[in-house]
């Protein structure tokens, strides 16, 4: 085989699919080189873009120039990163020095950081390669992230707001990327676009450069095609940030050499309630295809009460009103001196957001806390709880109402977080793992731990996609 440098990009729908292991396997080979990937993902991006738009800013020319050097540092036996030479892209709230992030917003129209946000600038010290700025709901103020569609069908939403960052990487758009998740923004559309999705505890992921939508609740996260691929990149971008006073000051320790290992005898609890109250049938199906996978490999599976269940339902409400009042004090004299800027939607979030009462917004945290008790009292039984990702597949784009098999139907908005915000308002960690298909679209099972467990829940969900058959799986949309 001829040097890598000598041979016309490929451009493969293929090279896109890779694996984070295999891509640097070949890299290390010489089988590929990091300038062939880069061609692979900006090709995706060019096939994709007139149906599912997932990008908002395509960096081309920059992207080969770094692939180009991380060839030359391969080919000079230089000092290389564990993910160098491997394209990415971030959701457009992360902030890259000398690249405009836009959050999807007017009001950020010409806004160019001169510093990059420290998850971005390990992913760059780690020498990946990145192509573009994914797509994001206004301010990750919702869950449609238009004008992003989802990568199986280009009619139905991609979740948010890390939509653009999902759709994408569904789409071998970047081996791996990054988003955000306040109220379920990195494993909502995780769930919808069929990709793993990991929320680590918060405050593992340092934030600083990271456009705030509500600070007591964000959390950035990693999404990728597989579980092995998201311990990785999890494992880079971990740890201490001096920048960001909530990141957890510990030293980080590495957990995706452990994936790998058994799962037998952990105590694997299922909530009773709540979780799988408002559920369609083939959701459901699936569900229990990755708890089977679970049980097959020898976890035990037990049902489990979370008290009191008034707190869990009243969760989303809290998560509501901690959003609200903390992203109107962020917008601050914006919402008035920039209000024609604001998409409708994200005005009207504001607007409630800043009539919240200070007692509303006190309250709201008495529940947080009440609500992280329940989820203490079960993990002194329990070591895993699963739940549904999401109660059902991705809505279409003109669809508001989400209609459930028990006779319920409910807002879109809500229905897309229903499941997953909850665990934002205990901090605790939590994973998306793809369990399969219902009519034709992705669904997924949310593991969820006590703190600092992402090492466990990593572990658990490899369990499940090695059983469950779905990995690999492409949209239609994406080629072959």
């Amino acid at each position: 085989m001829a040097p890598y440098k000598e041979r016309e990009p490929r451009m493969s729908a293929d090279l896109a699919f890779l694996s984070v292991n295999e891509a640097s396997t070949k890299l290390v080979q010489g089988e590929v080189s990091s300038l062939e990937l880069t061609h692979a993902a900006l090709a995706q991006a060019d096939r994709l873009e007139p149906h599912t738009t997932p990008l908002v800013h395509r960096l081309d020319e920059r992207a080969l120039s770094e692939a180009e050097a991380s060839d030359e540092r391969r080919r000079q036996n230089a000092p290389l990163g564990p993910l160098d030479g491997l394209p990415f892209t971030l959701k457009d709230i992360i902030d890259v020095a000398g690249v405009p992030t836009g959050a999807g917003s007017k009001v950020f129209d010409g806004n160019v950081p001169n510093r990059s946000a420290t998850s971005a600038s390990l992913l760059e010290e780690a020498g990946s390669v990145l192509i573009g700025k994914a797509r994001t709901h206004e301010f990750a103020w919702g869950g449609l992230t238009l004008p992003a569609r989802n990568a199986w069908d280009a009619d139905r939403i991609p979740g948010g707001s890390s939509g653009g960052s999902a759709s994408g990487v569904a789409s071998g758009i970047g081996i791996f990327t990054l988003g955000t998740d306040t109220a379920g923004s990195v494993r909502s559309p995780a769930t919808f676009n069929g990709t793993v999705g990991l929320k680590p505890t918060y405050g593992k992921i340092g934030r600083s450069g990271v456009v705030p939508l509500a600070w007591s609740l964000d959390t950035v996260g990693v999404l990728a095609r597989s579980v092995a691929d998201t311990a990785l990149v999890y494992d880079t971008i971990a740890g201490p940030d001096p920048l960001d006073h909530t990141s957890i000051q510990t030293p980080h320790e590495a957990i995706a050499g452990n994936v790998g290992q058994d799962i037998a005898g952990l105590r694997i609890g299922v909530p009773d309630a709540y979780f799988f109250q408002t559920i369609q049938e083939e959701v459901a199906r699936q569900t229990q295809k990755g708890l089977d996978a679970l049980e097959e490999a020898g976890a035990t599976l037990t049902s489990i009460t979370l008290t009191p269940a008034e707190t869990i339902e009243s969760a989303l409400t809290s998560v509501f009103i901690i959003i609200g009042a903390e992203s109107a004090a962020y917008h601050g004299d914006w919402i008035d001196s920039k209000r024609d800027l604001y998409g409708e939607d994200v005005l009207h979030y504001l607007d409630m957001g800043r009539a919240l009462s200070a007692t509303s917004y006190v309250d709201a945290q008495r529940a947080r806390h009440l609500t992280t008790a329940a989820f203490n009292r079960a993990f002194e039984d329990v070591d895993v709880i699963v739940t549904p990702g999401q109660g059902h597949i991705a809505p279409r784009v003109d669809e508001e109402m989400v209609n459930y098999s028990n006779g319920e139907s409910i807002h879109r908005d809500p229905a897309g977080i229903r499941n997953l915000a909850v665990i934002n308002l205990t901090g605790l960690p939590g994973l998306i793992v793809p369990t399969g298909l219902a009519d034709g679209l992705p669904t997924g099972i949310q593991l969820v731990g006590p703190p600092l467990s992402q090492g466990l829940l990593l572990r658990a969900g490899r369990t499940v996609e090695d059983r469950v058959g779905y990995l690999g799986k492409r949209p239609p949309l994406a080629g072959s």
